[in-house]
């Protein structure tokens, strides 16, 4: 029970670490939206700009979180399959179960980068870059 919850706060400690990494050039940013200094949003663009203002940026903040979340969540759920079919032995239901585990895993990443690759298709600009 301990080692799970050593594993279990490093694996906090480190999302955390993560997502600030990641957010912290965007924090420090200089944007206006209405006259008004935001950190993460930008609304006054161009005419030409203009396709979804501070709704898109909004989503494609939501989406870079979502995907940090699916890549660790991806990292760890491998890890754990890993570590149960490594330690499985002859236990024919536990590699079984392990399996399922990184079969599951590999879906999810399937389907989160079709979701994206679908959205980036509908918004303007796409999510990415």
């Amino acid at each position: 029970m301990k080692s799970k919850l050593k594993l279990f706060f490093a694996v906090a400690i480190f999302s955390v670490c993560a997502v600030t990494a990641i957010l912290s050039p965007v924090v420090h940013a200089e944007n206006k939206c209405g006259g008004v200094n935001t950190a993460i949003i930008n609304c006054d663009l161009k005419e030409d700009d203009k396709k979804g203002g501070a709704i898109i940026e909004i989503i494609k903040i939501v989406i870079r979180i979502m995907a940090i979340g699916v890549g660790i969540t991806a990292v760890g759920g491998i890890g754990y399959g890993a570590i149960l079919y490594a330690s499985a032995q002859d236990n024919a239901a536990q590699v079984q179960n392990a399996r399922a585990i990184i079969r599951n895993v590999v879906i999810g990443i399937i389907a989160f980068s079709l979701m994206t690759v679908f959205l980036n298709f509908i918004i303007p600009g796409g999510v990415i870059g």
